[in-house]
């Protein structure tokens, strides 16, 4: 694959330590009155995110991670890449978008993801949204700047193929929350791109399965709790954390319930009418348990359901980044980036790409 002359790759510095910021250091504590109250609850929220997925084992990978650039439509982008130790060639590609206000360095430590990539082989990308956000064609997030965050996505696939030894055939999309979604709108427009995709804490928006009611099929996992409370479970409004006055809870879009996604990709898939349904057995004391259903597809476009009963809008096995309060549980019965993985693993492109 060559890639587009407006398109500029440049290897960054090596992640370990952001460059001129101590993580073990949280900025000092303003008066309560100060204006900058919030900012510091971001920045310190963030920091231990960081600090937090380093003690897990994440940051201290075999592998090397290094930041880069592109430039889309005279839009500066940029992401992080980690390829293992030793270099793998002919190596899966998994690309994974954080979610709503969130940022590619976060999402690494929430997911763990390097940590499964080491153990695997697979090479990881973690895009960065403009403003934090993604542009998922379902909800009003991603809007301003405008951008085609498409074509981004693209782009970036053609950069890091052949300075990664990618195999084109194993390119595989993940995400959560506004990631997700992103995730499902690469599912429907850009099959010819990923082999699989998968969703965790998102389903398909109404405006996204109105804009494209016959996709052509892929395999697709989801991952959702039922205690959801920003991407509810049973359709309805999506809308963001309520944190006090600095997240207020804003509205982003009709999205879809379980049932009827699973529905919508059962269609699309040719998928048996009844599922596989098997009970994950219980790792902890959380009050939660996950049911995982599979639906087998015609061509291996298979599809796949966890249900974390109990669960929130979490990440299984990875970070509790906000409180239970305001998110819900995590579920440990599980690893998301394993369960992951071994779908995406599984599901090869069974055509070479264009």
């Amino acid at each position: 694959m060559s890639q587009p002359n407006n398109v500029v790759a440049i290897t960054g510095q090596p992640f370990g330590r952001l460059p001129g910021r101590d993580l073990t250091r949280l900025p000092p504590l303003p008066k309560p009155s100060s204006t900058t109250m919030t900012k510091f609850i971001r920045r310190s929220a963030f920091a231990l995110c960081l600090l937090a997925g380093g003690l897990r084992g994440w940051g201290q990978t075999p592998g090397v991670d290094t930041e880069r650039f592109l430039t889309v439509g005279g839009i500066a982008r940029s992401y992080w890449l980690h390829v293992p130790a030793p270099r793998p060639t002919n190596a899966a590609l998994v690309l994974v978008f954080h979610g709503g206000g969130g940022q590619a360095q976060g999402m690494r430590a929430i997911t763990a993801m390097n940590r499964v990539a080491d153990q695997h082989g697979f090479v990881v990308a973690y895009p960065q949204g403009l403003g934090r956000v993604w542009n998922d064609g379902g909800s009003d997030l991603g809007q301003t700047p405008p951008r085609d965050d498409v074509a981004f996505v693209r782009q970036l696939v053609v950069a890091i193929a052949p300075q990664a030894s990618i195999d084109t055939n194993r390119v595989f999309a993940c995400g959560f929350s506004n990631g997700g979604a992103l995730t499902a709108r690469l599912a429907l427009e850009a099959s010819d791109l990923i082999a699989a995709g998968a969703m965790v804490g998102s389903g398909l928006y109404l405006k996204q399965q109105q804009a494209h009611p016959n996709p052509p099929p892929l395999p697709v996992l989801f991952i959702e709790g039922t205690d959801d409370p920003c991407h509810p479970y049973n359709g309805g409004e999506a809308i963001g954390p309520r944190i006090g006055g600095i997240y207020k809870g804003e509205p982003h879009g009709l999205c879809l319930a379980s049932d009827a996604v699973i529905s919508f990709w059962r269609k699309v898939n040719g998928c048996a009418d009844e599922p596989a349904v098997t009970g994950l057995p219980h790792k902890t004391s959380d009050r939660t348990s996950t049911t995982c259903q599979r639906w087998m597809g015609k061509n291996g476009n298979d599809v796949e359901l966890y249900i974390v009963h109990g669960g929130g809008h979490c990440w299984p096995g990875g970070l509790q980044y906000f409180p239970v309060s305001v998110i819900g549980k995590t579920t440990y019965d599980f690893a998301a980036s394993e369960v992951i993985w071994r779908f995406f693993e599984n599901h090869p492109r069974h055509q070479p790409a264009p």
